[in-house]
């Protein structure tokens, strides 16, 4: 039963997350993340669809209609030209030799627009690539973890959201795999283990460090995001 009950949790919050990006409530940070996810999920992205097209009918049907500015439509089409001309741009130029797995557009773009920063090793087993975004609320980085590497025991200070991007790993509720998309908060207390064939790299979005247990739980004042 409490496995169910935490599996039953994953999944609420899993919809919730969901639900915000289709309400654009979400941060810098947990866009990219969700954005990513939807070009491996089929579900997510009809998921997305049918609550943005709920929420475009109650704004067509509950909101007063307003006159726009002269030259409004003409800005924002320059603006978008712009944007797509610059992208196109990033596309062509992507030269992250560090990263060796299939990086999803969305990401792929956010990682043209910053200086190449290279892995850093975090504790035996683990590695990260910090992804520069100017989001306060939330950090963005892709962790690298060793095959067969188990994570220490550990909850969450605040909302993590995990995408696996290469290999696989396992918890406690279940085993996930590319393309999936985890969301814990600080009810939630695992010790992911890595693929023993491929190891495991996820992207991470998190609003605050993780909190470690037992006696790790010492470095937890060293701990950021």
């Amino acid at each position: 039963m409490e496995l169910e009950a935490t599996q039953n949790k994953l999944k609420n919050g899993y919809d919730s997350l969901l639900l915000s990006y289709a309400a654009g409530t979400l941060d810098m940070a947990q866009n990219l993340i969700v954005e990513s996810h939807l070009t491996f999920s089929n579900e997510a992205r009809s998921f997305v669809r049918k609550y943005e097209m709920i929420g475009g009918a109650l704004i067509e049907n509950e909101c007063e209609s307003v006159d726009m500015s002269i030259g409004s439509l003409d800005n924002v089409l320059a603006r978008l030209d712009s944007q797509n001309s610059r992208k196109q741009k990033e596309r062509s130029d992507f030269t992250h030799s560090e990263i060796h797995f299939d990086i999803p557009a969305p990401l792929k773009n956010r990682l043209n627009a910053q200086k190449r920063v290279g892995w850093k090793p975090l504790m035996p087993g683990f590695k990260a690539y910090d992804i520069d975004l100017e989001c306060k609320k939330s950090t963005a980085r892709f962790m690298q973890v060793a095959p067969g590497t188990k994570s220490p025991h550990h909850s969450h200070g605040g909302m993590e959201i995990t995408l696996v991007l290469d290999g696989a790993f396992t918890d406690e509720t279940g085993d996930y795999k590319i393309g999936d998309m985890i969301v814990t908060d600080d009810t939630i207390e695992h010790s992911p283990v890595a693929c023993k064939m491929d190891g495991c790299t996820c992207l991470v979005v998190s609003t605050a460090p993780i909190k470690l247990s037992g006696i790790a739980s010492l470095l937890n004042p060293f701990l950021k995001p």
